[in-house]
């Protein structure tokens, strides 16, 4: 049987939230390579790619292994180290360094050949301009592709419950039809497969909007819903085919 075509994982070291979709994953039988480019680059790895007339080709050198760019089924973009000056230059040659690897390593992982993307590197950029601030918010939901995980928030003393989390509980509730319907419309407005929603309840029921983040933690979550949302995760990242 032909070897399955690799998923790349872009993530730091220490990501539970990765290491999770990671071991959904392995646990599938996956190949899996995890890629940290602000860490890796261009001390621990290497890129080697150009383009003829049927598109881009090349590999990526890590430590471990050599991976074929064009053969990269799908790739998990959690929250990478950013990029940074190798220590050993002087400032003004460690930031052309540092713009160089960004836009030439960047570019290259962000334009994968028929790769699937969750999410998108840009797609995410282009989320992330919020249009208000996190406040009091009672439900979290997290959304991928047309899967919902809706957790309700408690026990937060202040406005923001991410300031003290020994205090929340947590508990699984129903999202309504029209919330569902609007958080699959601005996942397809910005191209994205995932998205972590906020949303504040007011006394009378109504579910307020607060912001999306489509790159949003869930781990911190009490089980089940970590492995449940791992496991959609790990869905698209299997499922996806080589777009041609």
């Amino acid at each position: 049987m032909p070897v399955p075509a690799p998923v790349l994982v872009v993530a730091c070291l220490e990501d539970p939230t990765a290491d999770l979709v990671l071991g959904e994953l392995y646990d599938r039988d996956v190949p899996v390579v995890r890629f940290d480019p602000g860490a890796d680059f261009p001390r621990h790895a290497a890129l080697e790619t150009f383009i003829d007339g049927t598109g881009m080709k090349g590999s990526l050198g890590t430590q471990t292994r050599d991976l074929d760019l064009a053969g990269i089924r799908a790739v998990y973009w959690r929250q990478p180290t950013p990029y940074r000056r190798p220590g050993d230059l002087d400032k003004y040659t460690g930031a052309w360094v540092t713009d160089q690897s960004r836009f030439g390593l960047g570019g290259v992982m962000a334009a994968l050949p028929g790769a699937f993307y969750l999410n998108h590197p840009w797609r995410n950029r282009d989320a992330e301009h919020k249009p208000v601030q996190l406040a009091t918010a009672d439900v979290r939901v997290t959304m991928v592709g047309d899967q919902v995980f809706p957790v309700r928030i408690d026990g937060a003393p202040g406005l923001d419950w991410r300031h003290d989390y020994p205090s929340l509980t947590y508990q699984g509730v129903e999202a309504p039809t029209a919330v569902i319907k609007s958080m699959r419309a601005y996942l397809d407005t910005f191209g994205l497969v995932f998205g972590a929603f906020d949303f504040s309840l007011t006394h009378d029921g109504q579910w307020v909007f607060l912001e999306c983040n489509p790159n949003g933690q869930w781990a911190w979550f009490d089980e089940p819903i970590p492995q449940q949302i791992s496991s959609a995760i790990a869905d698209h990242l299997t499922r996806a085919r080589k777009l041609t």
